[in-house]
């Protein structure tokens, strides 16, 4: 099986380069997380097909993370953990995990437990494709959609509305709004935003930062109820408050 893209979700430095590269080799695409909240921003943006998430996080338990990221996707959850109890097992798949994988273990195993995980979930999914047509047709809301005051975001069909309108955005206009939306009443810096973006930071990327960001502000103040709300922070970077 091809195309296949995971995020791995570990504080362990080490444990995340080690499995990165064995994926990479298999031809996966892979992102990494070394916490909760990065995980959860990820998803925000990116579409992934499976999720390797160890329990134990030092922000966000793994447990309260899958909670969470059952609101912004769908894919199988495989829990890293070196606990082997019941009661870990049934509280995991309580909160929408789909697999428990006990360490120490095989990445093998691991890569074999992901293409089976995810061409059931793709087979299932296929199966839904007319039911979801239906359901767009007659405007029903995801539980993925979530509100800032008259501004909501669907993070699983990366879509934009103003009072039920939809933005049209370009995906990195998007990218960079979801990016100021985690951080909301709260100054998120040049670098902050390009190292999502781009994994560097450097002038160029601030000057092309500086240019999406007065492209995105000209959409969403071409609505009343949205206008100003982001605002610039000399030599930082940029405050977003919701109204």
């Amino acid at each position: 099986m091809d195309n296949i893209t995971v995020l791995l979700v570990d504080d362990d430095s080490e444990v995340i380069d080690l499995n990165k590269k064995f994926f990479e080799k298999k031809n996966y695409r892979v992102y990494t997380a070394y916490s909760s909240k990065d995980a959860l921003d990820i998803l925000k943006m990116n579409r992934v097909d499976c999720i390797l998430l160890d329990v134990m996080m030092p922000d966000m338990d793994g447990f309260e993370a899958c909670s969470r990221m059952r609101k912004l996707t769908n894919v199988p959850i495989l829990f890293l953990t070196g606990k082997d109890s019941e009661e870990d097992k049934i509280k995991g798949l309580e909160v929408g995990g789909d697999d428990f994988i006990l360490k120490p273990y095989s990445l093998n195993e691991i890569n074999a437990r992901i293409q089976a995980n995810v061409r059931r979930f793709r087979q299932y999914n296929k199966s839904l494709i007319g039911e979801e047509i239906i359901q767009e047709s007659r405007g029903e809301k995801s539980s993925a959609i979530e509100q800032f005051g008259h501004l909501s975001v669907n993070y699983l069909a990366h879509k934009v509305y103003c009072d039920g309108d939809e933005i049209g955005l370009s995906n990195r206009e998007y990218e960079i709004l979801v990016i100021l939306l985690s951080h909301n009443g709260e100054v998120t810096t040049f670098e902050e935003i390009s190292n999502k973006l781009f994994g560097t930071y450097s002038d160029t990327d601030r000057q092309t930062i500086m240019v999406q960001i007065s492209r995105l502000r000209k959409k969403l103040d071409a609505y009343l109820n949205i206008c100003d709300m982001i605002t610039s922070v000399r030599f930082k970077g940029y405050e977003f408050h919701a109204k």
